[in-house]
C-alpha cells in the first residue's frame, strides 16, 4: 500500500519476489497453519464489532454516495459538534502533492459501504497537514506520512490511527477498531500520555504492547524494550511470548530475535501445547528473515545476505514441537540467493553441495513412506484443536494439497529449482550432465509436465534430440489444462523441427 512521505512518492517494494521465494523455497505448511491460527484469533476479535457495526449502518444508513467532510468547520468547531453529537472524528490529514491521498478520496471514499459506515458513526473531517491549522493538528498526531488518518473525540483525544492508502476492507476494519475504542475506559491517546512516565514499568509497558497489538501497530522497538527488562526466568513465559505473536514482527538484527531462538527449545511443553509457542515463533522468525533476505535479493547485496541473513537462519531451532513437517534445512538462503539472482559461478558449488545432501539420496519409497507419515500427524494436529465439521471441512483442501505429498513435492522443487539455475545461464557441458542428473532424479520422484518439460528442454541443450523429443511428448500427454497442453505441443512441434528453443 503506498504512502507518502516528505514530498515523495513511495510504494513499498512489489511482492512478486517474494512470493516465488517462498513459494519456492519455504514451509508451505508450516506458513499456512499459522497463518490459519492467527486469522481465527483475529476472526473472534474483530468479527463481533464489524457485524454490530455494519448492521446498525445497514439500518441508518444514508444514500451520500460519498464521506461527507464537514470542511466548512474549523478544528475547534469539528470538535465541539463531535462532543454535542457524543462521536469521534474521522480526521483524513492530507497535502496537495499527495498522490495516494488523491486515490483515497476517488477510489475509497466514494463507495457505498465506506460513505454508509462513516456518515453514520463518525463526524468526518479533512485538513491539509501544509495549511493553517493542519500544520499545528499534523504535529499534534505525529504525522510522518500521508495520507494519515485519526479517529479522536471531542477533546482530541487520539483513539487509533493509521497511516496509507487503505482499501474498502481495511478503512472499514479501522473504523470498526475506532468505534471499538470509543467504548474503552482508557483509550490508546491515554496510554501514550502516559508513556514517558511509565516506560520503564514491565507491567505498565506489557499492557501498553497489547494495547498497541489490538490496534495493529507496530511494537518492534517496544517489544525490544519490553524484553530488555524481563528477568531471564521470563522470557519463555507464555503471557510474554504472546506479546511477540500478536505483534507484526521484530528486528532480525535486534537482540530479542538472538534471544528466542536462544530460548526457544525451552519454551514449557505445557504452555506450548495450550498456546502452540514455537509453531507462531517460528512464523514471526520467517517473516523477520524474509523482509532482509527479500531486500538482499532484489538488491543483489551478498554482503546482506552473508552477514545477516545466513546467521540469523542459523540461530533457527532444530525441531519445533506439533509440527510433523518442519525441517530447517528446506531453506537454504545460500541456494536461494544465487538462484534468484541467477549467479551459476557461485550458485553451482551451493547448489551441488545442497542437493547432494538433502535430495538425492533418499529412495522414492521411503519419500513416499515419510509423505504418509506428516500427512497423517498433520490430520491428527488438526483433529486434536476440536474443530467443527465446517471449519475441518474447509481445511481439507490445504491439508490435502501441502502435507500429501510434502517431502515429495520439496525434493522436486529443490531438484528443478537448481537444474534451471544451470538451464538458464550459460552452462558447461559438465554442468548441464549435472542439471540433467538432477531433473531425472525429479522425474524417478514425481513424473509429471513439469518435471518432463525441464528434462526435454536439458536433453535438447546438450543435443540429445531424440531423447528430448520422447519426455516432451510426455509432457504433453501429462499436462492437465488447455493452456499447459498448447505451449507444450508448441514446444514439442519445434524440437522436432529442430528450432531454437
Amino acid at each position: 500500500m503506498p504512502l507518502c512521505i516528505n514530498n515523495k512518492l513511495t510504494a513499498f517494494k512489489n511482492t512478486e519476489t517474494l512470493t516465488v521465494i517462498i513459494n519456492q523455497t519455504l514451509d508451505k505448511g508450516r506458513r499456512y497453519i499459522v497463518h490459519y491460527y492467527q486469522f481465527q484469533k483475529n476472526i473472534i476479535k474483530h468479527t463481533l464489532t464489524l457485524v454490530l457495526l455494519f448492521l446498525s449502518t445497514f439500518v441508518n444508513g444514508q444514500e451520500n454516495s460519498s464521506i461527507d467532510f464537514k470542511t466548512d468547520l474549523s478544528w475547534q468547531q469539528v470538535l465541539q459538534k463531535a462532543k454535542s453529537d457524543n462521536k469521534l472524528v474521522f480526521v483524513d490529514i492530507y497535502t496537495d502533492w499527495c498522490v495516494p491521498c488523491k486515490r483515497m478520496e476517488k477510489e475509497v471514499f466514494s463507495l457505498k459501504n465506506v460513505s454508509d459506515t462513516f456518515n453514520g458513526k463518525f463526524i468526518n473531517y479533512r485538513i491539509n497537514a501544509e495549511k493553517g491549522e493542519g500544520i499545528d493538528v499534523a504535529k499534534r498526531y505525529g504525522v510522518g506520512g500521508y495520507p494519515y488518518f485519526t479517529f479522536v473525540d471531542g477533546n482530541g483525544t487520539l483513539y487509533y490511527s493509521v497511516m496509507g492508502y487503505r482499501d474498502e476492507r481495511q478503512l472499514l476494519q479501522d473504523a470498526a477498531i475506532a468505534f471499538k475504542e470509543l467504548n474503552d475506559a482508557k483509550p490508546y491517546g491515554v496510554w501514550t500520555s502516559e508513556y514517558d512516565a511509565n516506560k520503564n514499568d514491565v507491567s505498565w509497558l506489557k499492557d501498553y504492547i497489547q494495547k498497541r497489538n489490538m490496534l495493529r501497530m507496530d511494537n518492534t522497538q517496544l517489544l525490544e524494550d519490553f524484553y530488555a527488562l524481563l528477568k531471564p526466568s521470563m522470557y519463555v513465559k507464555a503471557e510474554n511470548i504472546q506479546l511477540v505473536t500478536n505483534s507484526s514482527g521484530i528486528k532480525l538484527n535486534g537482540k530479542l530475535f538472538k534471544l528466542l531462538t536462544s530460548n526457544f527449545s525451552t519454551i514449557p511443553p505445557r504452555e506450548d501445547s495450550l498456546y502452540r509457542l514455537q509453531e507462531q515463533l517460528v512464523s514471526i522468525f520467517d517473516n523477520a528473515i524474509n523482509k532482509v533476505a527479500v531486500k538482499a535479493i532484489e538488491e543483489k547485496n551478498e554482503i546482506s545476505l552473508l552477514k545477516e541473513v545466513l546467521p540469523a537462519h542459523a540461530a533457527y531451532p532444530e525441531k519445533v514441537r506439533f509440527m510433523p513437517w518442519y525441517n530447517k534445512q528446506q531453506t537454504n538462503w545460500k541456494f536461494i540467493f544465487y538462484q534468484h539472482t541467477n549467479n551459476l559461478k557461485k550458485g553451482m558449488p551451493v547448489a551441488i553441495e545442497y542437493i547432494n545432501k538433502y535430495y538425492k539420496n533418499l529412495s522414492v519409497s521411503e519419500i513416499q513412506k515419510r509423505d504418509s507419515i506428516i500427512y497423517e500427524s498433520t490430520l491428527k494436529i488438526y483433529k486434536s484443536k476440536h474443530l467443527d465439521s465446517q471449519q475441518m471441512k474447509n481445511m481439507m483442501p490445504m491439508i490435502e494439497q501441502y502435507f500429501k505429498r510434502f517431502v515429495t513435492n520439496n525434493h522436486v522443487e529443490k531438484l528443478l529449482g537448481a537444474s534451471y539455475l544451470v538451464y538458464n545461464n550459460k552452462a558447461t557441458p559438465k554442468e548441464l550432465n549435472m542439471a540433467l542428473s538432477w531433473t531425472k532424479r525429479a522425474v524417478q520422484i514425481q513424473e509429471n509436465s513439469a518435471t518432463l518439460e525441464l528434462m526435454s528442454k536439458i536433453l535438447y541443450r546438450i543435443n540429445r534430440r531424440q531423447e528430448s523429443i520422447v519426455a516432451m511428448e510426455s509432457a504433453v500427454d501429462y499436462a492437465d489444462n488447455p493452456g499447459d497442453r498448447n505451449r507444450l505441443t508448441l514446444l514439442l512441434k519445434s524440437l522436432k523441427e529442430n528450432k531454437k528453443i
